[in-house]
């Protein structure tokens, strides 16, 4: 019985530490926050001018995906075109067939119409 008190009394006591460790590390790393916030930064070794330094040569990735992009909707925006064009004049093929089927009835039905009251 007195193994499995002082075991007890071990493992309350690391158990304790451990609580007092965690507040320890999480006191440090609000003060290392609050110090970050407060103090001003150095610049002194960090700045660089953003207009000293010159424009890249390349094309950036972005700029060539952008271009790419614009390239695929022209495309699309063409075929696109050319297939309502296509659509239009089989539209307008269609429209002067039934103009011309429909003149044609009509031709035949006055020569009906003729000979109906002519004979």
């Amino acid at each position: 019985m007195k193994a499995f008190t002082k075991l007890l009394l071990v493992g309350a006591v690391a158990g304790a530490g451990y609580m007092v460790y965690r507040q320890r590390m999480a006191s440090r790393a609000e003060d290392d926050l609050w110090s970050e916030a407060t103090n001003a930064p150095d610049l002194s070794s960090a700045y660089k001018p953003v207009f000293d330094t010159p424009a890249p040569d390349k094309e950036s990735p972005v700029q060539a995906v952008a271009d790419k992009t614009g390239a695929a909707a022209d495309k699309v925006s063409d075929t696109a075109a050319k297939t309502a064009d296509k659509v239009a004049d089989k539209a307008d093929a269609a429209a002067d067939k039934v103009s011309d089927t429909a003149q044609k009835t009509a031709g035949k039905a006055a020569d009906a119409a003729d000979g109906a009251t002519g004979a």
